[in-house]
């Protein structure tokens, strides 16, 4: 008997048969352990990718050049990530891969102020835009790793308020929550720059003020932009489009559940984000609830604004096409 077994087995491993009832099992590689991937813990927490008959790993990595990477070279049937990849990719030739759900549509960085140096600068809640930036002339910022995304976002946006990225401002890298508000503690640093919870939990401890949410919408074209995104490849796309619309369709209802939803959602992410205070945690959903696309679909302009963000900020040094099909798709994406 457990020969017939053991060649059964075999039989079904060579004809690539999946049986009746089995669930269907796909590798996503996620750049990192991040609240602006929302969605995916939601898709986990409230098991909708099973729902579609999937059985999905999510395999975190340390970045989403990793992540891409891996996606590339088959590690993993699916990459969420920063967009900023597919495109500098895209400039360099490789056009094999494609983004077929938006996993957000905003850039999730936040800037947090100490405290007594915003009440110096007499910067008041509300302040225009424009205000806000000047007021990081001449701080020391905490930030991302030179050349990252949250590095390359801030650089970016302190250029279009007039300041100069290297010699008017002071960036740091630091990496993690704790060393940055330790830092703010110690008064080593005057702001920092990061995506949640750091920013939130500053401000929620009474160590700074949230002085720029660009989740929120501080900016308009951080805010509905290409930021992270589901890729795949056209070939693997092209052969398993009942899959692809399976997981694209999971990731969709969890972009929606996280926009109706936010007191679920905050219970969620305080179990995937358990050292994160529950007051903290209320704070972080509150700033993104506009950061995710409504189905994770995309639109023309999300990508226009992404490719205006990665050249201004130096990352690519052309304009590439930004129509549907090329760099993304919504075909597999029918929305409701």
């Amino acid at each position: 008997m457990q020969t017939l077994v053991a060649l059964l087995i075999a039989v079904l491993l060579v004809a690539g048969t999946v049986p009746a009832g089995a669930a269907e099992k796909i590798t996503l590689l996620q750049g990192f352990h991040s609240m602006s991937f929302t969605p995916l813990y939601v898709a986990k927490a409230k098991k909708l990718f099973e729902a579609e008959g999937l059985d999905v790993d999510v395999q975190i990595v340390s970045g989403s050049s990793i992540a891409f990477r891996g996606a590339v070279a088959g590690q993993g049937q699916f990459a969420a990530m920063g967009a900023t990849e597919l495109i500098t990719a895209a400039e360099k030739g490789l056009d094999r891969m494609v983004a077929i759900a938006a996993i957000n549509r905003a850039v999730t960085v936040s800037f947090a102020m100490r405290k007594d140096v915003a009440e110096a600068k007499g910067l008041k809640p509300g302040a225009p835009i424009k205000d806000r930036v000047a007021a990081l002339k001449g701080l020391r910022i905490a930030t991302g790793s030179p050349g990252g995304a949250i590095h390359t976002v801030v650089t970016y946006m302190l250029k279009q308020g007039g300041i100069d990225p290297k010699n008017e401002v002071t960036l740091l890298s630091m990496s993690g929550t704790a060393p940055m508000l330790a830092a703010l503690r110690a008064k080593q640093i005057d702001a920092i720059a990061i995506s949640p919870p750091a920013p939130e939990t500053a401000a929620a401890e009474g160590l700074g003020v949230l002085v720029i949410a660009l989740a929120r919408g501080d900016m308009p074209e951080m805010g509905t932009i290409a930021y992270d995104a589901l890729v795949t490849s056209k070939e693997y796309a092209e052969k398993n489009p009942d899959v692809v619309r399976k997981v694209v369709r999971a990731i969709g209802q969890a972009s929606n559940f996280v926009t109706d939803h936010p007191a679920e959602t905050r219970e969620i992410m305080l179990r995937a984000f358990d050292k994160t205070p529950p007051d903290v945690m209320a704070a972080v959903v509150d700033n993104l609830k506009g950061a995710f696309a409504r189905d994770a679909r995309f639109s023309e302009e999300m990508w226009k604004n992404a490719i205006n963000f990665n050249v201004e900020a130096g990352k690519i040094g052309k304009r590439l096409e930004t129509r549907e099909g090329v760099l993304w798709t919504n075909q597999y994406n029918a929305g409701r």
